[in-house]
């Protein structure tokens, strides 16, 4: 039981850690519109995907070790690396949808280890955290399927989907850093 306590806690907070480099990367990515700083920025911005990428990772196979579910999730994320590659609306649509995917496995897997151990309150907070992404999920394509109707209203939406993805990454890592504490 220790054992699996210390790989959940490990884990998680690796997915946390993930995270937080994925907040950095959207808020990074609207300084890259900016002409001088736009390069320098760009750089910065894939060596942090790239090391979220390996944090993520990292904390799923650490992870799989305590449910296969959370090897689903493994899966699941490389098929969505694999998507990234091909940028077109519909792959970005998809890729939303498997994020969603990722995040509902992860909470639903976390929150049965969470009552295990009688932290229910924790588990509550990734409830509302299933509830608000599957809301973000459903603007961010909303978003990217009106875009591509209405070209000339893009980039506006681009801007309420990356606010809108914010907000659910900010609920989502103040339940990966609760989740860890916990056990």
């Amino acid at each position: 039981m220790e054992e699996q306590t210390v790989k959940l806690r490990e884990g998680l907070s690796k997915l946390y850690q993930a995270q937080v480099m994925g907040i950095i990367i959207l808020l990074c990515s609207i300084l890259v519109m900016i002409p001088v700083l736009g390069i320098l920025v760009a750089v910065a911005v894939l060596v942090a995907a790239l090391v979220a990428a390996v944090l993520n990772i990292m904390g799923l196979v650490k992870l799989g070790k305590v449910s296969g579910q959370y090897t689903t999730v493994l899966v699941l994320t490389i098929v969505n690396f694999v998507l990234g590659l091909f940028d077109t609306s519909l792959t970005d649509a998809i890729s939303g949808v498997l994020n969603f995917i990722c995040l509902w496995l992860v909470v639903k897997t976390t929150n049965e280890f969470l009552q295990q151990i009688g932290r229910g309150d924790v588990a509550d907070k990734g409830r509302g955290v299933i509830l608000c992404n599957l809301a973000v999920t459903a603007i961010s394509v909303g978003c990217i399927l009106l875009a591509f109707f209405v070209p000339l209203a893009a980039i506006v939406l681009l801007m309420v989907n990356a606010l809108v993805a914010l907000l659910g990454l900010v609920l989502y890592l103040g339940y990966l850093k609760k989740a860890s504490q916990a056990f």
